[in-house]
């Protein structure tokens, strides 16, 4: 059978009349014209060199620009779960052990995942029932969800040699992919410098962590809380902690819950 390529292809089904207005089955010429429009005009390839930032702009709380970062000296281990209302300040305690790490929210909804040991779960209800959904070794923090697809989260692990790894899990199938980084990159130290911290950059705001000190009859008390600083805004304290270690905070995607661990008494 007589091959067509290239230009003689096109101009035989020219001379063919309006084709689409007959109905007719794709077979072997139309594949051919696709392979043949494909080939003139290509895809552009992913560039393999995108950096570590550009890759994590779809999650939640993570900037693009290097220069606006910045770490907290967060040093809270684990606690309960509390979730604050920003314009109200009414706030309600979520957990009541005092075992669970950085939580987040998830998109679109009121139900938080966080950490227990190495398990990710997820609190639903008023109550904070927990349900384990995967188990990551060395997960060390919940960095934040996908704003495109709400079953993709980024989160940091420390591997058993101290380094820090990123990866996105499935929130469906427990399934982890790996977001290698540049140990030679200037910026992705920065940006993995800040993935540690707590502090975070939205785009309705920041919100951060910042410590306390007062004297008292039994010597200077220290604690931390959590604070909100919208756009143009002042900074508020939403925790409000008094006394106790707050931290570990996240922002609702529609900027108007805040999610932390208050810790022990100090």
């Amino acid at each position: 059978m007589t091959k067509f390529r290239g230009p003689l292809l096109l101009l035989l089904l020219l001379a063919a009349g309006p084709l689409a207005a007959v109905p007719f089955t794709a077979g072997p010429l139309t594949a051919a014209a696709d392979a043949a429009a494909q080939a003139a005009h290509p895809k552009s390839p992913s560039d393999p060199h995108q950096s570590l930032a550009a890759k994590l702009l779809d999650f939640i709380g993570i900037p693009a620009d290097s220069g606006a970062l910045k770490g907290s000296d967060d040093t809270l281990d684990a606690g309960e779960v509390w979730v604050v209302d920003v314009a109200g300040g009414k706030s309600r305690q979520l957990t009541r052990t005092a075992e669970f790490r950085s939580p987040i929210f998830l998109p679109g909804g009121s139900d938080v995942l966080a950490l227990r040991g190495s398990d990710v779960v997820r609190l639903s209800g008023p109550a904070g029932a927990s349900r384990k959904l995967a188990t990551v070794k060395g997960a060390a923090k919940l960095l934040g969800c996908s704003a495109n697809d709400p079953d993709k989260v980024l989160l940091l692990a420390t591997t058993p040699a101290g380094g820090d790894e990123l990866s996105v899990l499935s929130i469906s199938t427990g399934q982890l992919s790996r977001l290698p980084s540049d140990p030679t990159s200037r910026k992705d130290g920065e940006l993995m410098a800040y993935l540690n911290g707590w502090d975070r950059t939205y785009p309705a705001g920041n919100l951060y962590v910042q410590r306390h000190s007062q004297e008292t009859l039994a010597g200077i008390v220290e604690w931390q809380d959590v604070f909100f600083q919208s756009n143009n805004g002042e900074a508020v304290n939403v925790s409000r902690c008094d006394s106790t270690n707050c931290g570990q905070p996240s922002l609702s995607s529609d900027a108007r819950r805040v999610v932390f661990i208050k810790g022990d008494h100090r």
